[in-house]
């Protein structure tokens, strides 16, 4: 038995290997810091030069954070050897110069990073400095990975002495971009909406490339912002382009916008509406803003502007002035309107800037010399209660608990079982809480199974009804036998029980045939596309609680890579056992949200599966130690560590056989059985020598002491084994003969 514990970045050690490194951040010290000896793999930060290899950072410390102080200068890589790249910070990790320099003379700093929820982060703050050869934001030779952002603040300074490639994000919010030969913009992402470049009050200096030509492409494009707005558009900041300073370059800055700004209607609620009831009808909302900066920064607000027109619609295209608030104090950018809307509707608003008009009165409405601002939008607090949070499936333990979240329009709620129809439940001795946002179910049996939901109310005006929550109760979920037929077996066993029967599926022949069983008959199959499906696939989605799943297994044939039971959405949710004589003689079984060889539990590499003989093959998922495990023959092969907590839950049936779209084993399956538990070692040893009376599972654990003195390797110390240690007593093997005396 062996145990796996896997973190996501474990899957890229084998590439790291493959650029022999000279240095990988480990994160070993625990302090983040790159000058600390301990968080690199050679015990040494990296250094001018480096001669061994790149230097890599996101590949085996888990979305590290790593800082460079204002004390710290760091100076790496090689100006003459090659290869010398910093691959990094990738995989989600960030790299912060905070205050700090980092020069890298190597050929390459290329940060990557292949999805938003693992974003790599370059922040250069405080004065930080970083110098390079060639920089590639989110894009490289060898794959590309857009998901990066680099962040430079104020007096800080980017170098980079070739080129910047960028296909992700850089935020110029201050300090300085200097790149002295060339930039390209969009790097292998073109029209993906993943690179920008978004200048605030900082500069980029390109001293080698005249690229103004191809500025109003990047901003039409969405590759180039000013304070995040779209220049030209409604709204937008300007962009600056100065070709004269630097002959033959070109320099990049952004003026802000000068409309209203910081939108801010109030009050908020926590289900994302703004504003207060007011009545069953209408809500009452506060539109605050910020007004327009002055051009000249002298004062917090543009002097010109006097008034401020309030646009609102319930469309972008329909807005219409309602209101007017005048502006005279310019050194208070502060501005807010009262409105009054329709309950529960989403609303578009406006702010235009009247200016002087010269004679010391604002422009109308709508005059064109007055300033737009963007349109905004917020939706009005309803009516009618939202429900916020929904109901989770659960497994009895005897109790079971389902609450919802709704919001504060609620004042009360009802419960309701699932069925035809739907019944409103009442407190008694099972069922407590009812009437509340939590429901509670008391020592649940089978006939306390199914689904639960609630509808939240405003007086008479409910709710949409909650997402339905299934309740399960610890028990054998589904038993086939396969003895002339594909009924369920469960509610022989668990009075009460729903059956939950199978029935033929695929393109083949179209009709279960049986043969000869473990246990009386079995249904056979032969590598064409029948399988069998088990109905009301919803019910069997309690496996991220626990599961217990076994079966018998007879291969007539290897054929390939199939899959003998599953319940599956192939490339997105559910589990499989697998078989493929071609590579492997074993079942696997794993999840296909976490679909890599590193995360497949084996079973036991010492049998071949098509031996002629009859094999029970079981997978378990326990909670508490978020692992699963296969065992082959009731003993226990692997251990994978996995938390399924929020993974998908898969729309396909349970298959028995095969699945759709693929041909089916080619052997017989009997006896399979799904728990909504997992089983005991011990239990599982069990049902095995229930079927095979005249064998025995080994309970052995490798790593117990008394293992070590099972000689012979029959699962028990006796007298066997103390006659071989007998047979070997006094014997030496000492070099040379002398040391045994």
């Amino acid at each position: 038995m062996r145990t796996v514990l896997l973190s996501i970045f474990s899957l890229w050690i084998a590439a790291v290997s493959v650029w022999a490194a000279d240095t990988t951040w480990t994160g070993a010290a625990g302090d983040g810091l790159w000058v600390t000896a301990g968080n690199w793999s050679n015990g040494v930060p990296p250094k001018n030069p480096t001669v061994t290899g790149n230097i890599n950072i996101g590949y085996v410390a888990a979305s590290p954070i790593i800082t460079i102080r204002a004390q710290d200068s760091i100076d790496c890589g090689s100006e003459t050897v090659r290869p010398t790249d910093l691959h990094g910070p990738n995989w989600g990790a960030t790299l912060n110069i905070d205050g700090g320099t980092l020069i890298h003379r190597g050929f390459v700093m290329a940060p990557v990073a292949s999805a938003e929820n693992a974003r790599s982060v370059i922040n250069v703050r405080n004065g930080g400095q970083l110098s390079a050869v060639n920089l590639c934001l989110g894009d490289n030779w060898w794959l590309t990975a857009p998901y990066v952002t680099m962040n430079v603040y104020d007096n800080s300074k980017v170098t980079v002495s070739d080129y910047l490639w960028l296909g992700g994000y850089l935020n110029l919010y201050g300090g300085t971009v200097d790149i002295t030969n060339g930039f390209n913009m969009a790097a292998n992402t073109a029209g993906q909406g993943l690179t920008c470049l978004d200048i605030w009050e900082g500069t980029l200096i390109l001293r080698s490339q005249d690229l103004s030509a191809n500025v109003p492409d990047w901003i039409a494009a969405g590759y180039l912002k000013a304070y995040g707005t779209t220049p030209g558009s409604r709204g937008g900041g300007t962009i600056v382009v100065d070709t004269t300073t630097v002959p033959g370059g070109m320099i990049l800055t952004a003026v802000p916008p000068l409309c209203a700004r910081e939108p801010d209607p109030q009050p908020q609620n926590i289900d994302g509406s703004v504003g207060t009831l007011i009545s069953l009808t209408q809500t009452e909302v506060t539109l605050n803003w910020k007004a327009g900066v002055d051009p000249n920064e002298i004062l917090a607000v543009n002097p010109k502007i006097l008034v401020h027109y309030i646009w609102l619609g319930e469309s972008e295209s329909e807005l219409a002035c309602i209101g007017q608030v005048a502006h005279t104090d310019w050194t208070n950018p502060e501005v807010s309107y009262v409105v009054t809307v329709a309950e529960g509707r989403t609303y578009y608003w406006s702010i235009e800037e009247g200016l002087n008009n010269g004679s010391g009165q604002p422009y109308s409405a709508g005059d064109p010399n007055n300033i737009a601002g963007p349109i905004w939008s917020f939706t009005a607090k309803g009516a009618v209660p939202l429900i916020l949070s929904q109901p989770v499936n659960a497994i009895a333990e005897p109790d079971a608990v389902f609450s919802i979240i709704a919001n504060d329009v609620a004042g009360s709620y009802q419960w309701f079982k699932a069925g035809e129809p739907d019944i409103p439940l009442t407190d008694n001795g099972i069922y407590e809480g009812t009437t509340t946002d939590t429901l509670t179910v008391r020592g649940a049996t089978v006939a306390e199974e199914g689904q639960y939901y609630c509808i939240a109310y405003n007086g008479l005006t409910p709710s949409a009804p909650s997402a339905k929550a299934w309740l399960w109760t610890k028990r054998l979920m589904g038993h086939w036998k396969f003895d002339g037929n594909l009924l369920d077996s469960a509610p022989l066993s668990v009075p009460g029980a729903a059956a939950h029967n199978g029935m033929m599926a695929g393109g083949g022949i179209g009709a279960a045939a049986y043969g000869s069983g473990i246990n009386g008959e079995a249904i056979v199959f032969s590598n064409t596309a029948d399988y069998a499906a088990i109905d009301n696939p919803e019910f069997f989605n309690f496996y991220p609680l626990g599961f217990t799943i076994s079966y018998w297994y007879k291969e007539r044939s290897a054929v390939g890579w199939r899959l003998p039971v599953s319940k599956l959405d192939a490339g997105s949710a559910g589990w499989l056992f697998g078989v493929d004589k071609a590579t492997r003689n074993q079942t696997v079984f794993f999840f296909e949200s976490a679909n890599d060889a590193a995360y497949w539990a084996d079973g036991n590499p010492d049998i071949e599966l098509d031996d002629g003989q009859w094999h029970m093959i079981t997978a378990v998922y326990d909670p508490q130690t978020t692992s699963y495990t296969i065992y082959t023959d009731g003993d226990n092969n692997e251990t994978i560590v996995l938390d399924l907590t929020g993974h998908p839950l898969p729309a396909a049936p349970i298959s028995i056989g095969g699945r759709e779209t693929e041909n089916s084993v080619d052997g017989a399956i009997d006896d399979v059985r799904i728990y909504s538990y997992p089983l005991t070692a011990v239990q599982i040893a069990q049902l095995y020598v229930d079927f095979e009376p005249d064998k025995y599972v080994c309970m052995e654990d490798a790593e117990e002491p008394l293992t070590a003195f099972d000689l012979n390797k029959d699962c028990a110390v006796n007298l066997a084994d103390f006659a071989l240690f007998a047979a070997q007593w006094l014997e030496c093997q000492r070099y040379p003969q002398s040391a045994c005396d």
